[in-house]
């Protein structure tokens, strides 16, 4: 799980998953999907969003770096 965020009324949760297996593992792809639910935990709908090889370096958008409390 990458992210959980509550937006209008819905939940989307970030996940990434291995979606094939590779040797070395450097070239594994990984995928990374939005999953949308409802605020009783129902699917909603879901998109993928990229996938990419383990070995590319990901950096998140300096806005997902700020803390709020």
């Amino acid at each position: 799980m990458i992210g959980v965020k509550e937006e209008e009324g819905e939940w989307k949760v970030t996940v990434e998953t291995l979606e094939r297996k590779a040797v070395p593992d450097t070239q594994d792809l990984l995928g990374r999907y939005e999953i949308r639910l409802n605020r009783n935990g129902e699917l909603i709908g879901w998109t993928q969003k990229m996938i990419r090889k383990r070995c590319d370096r990901m950096v998140p958008p300096e806005e997902e770096w700020i803390v709020t409390g």
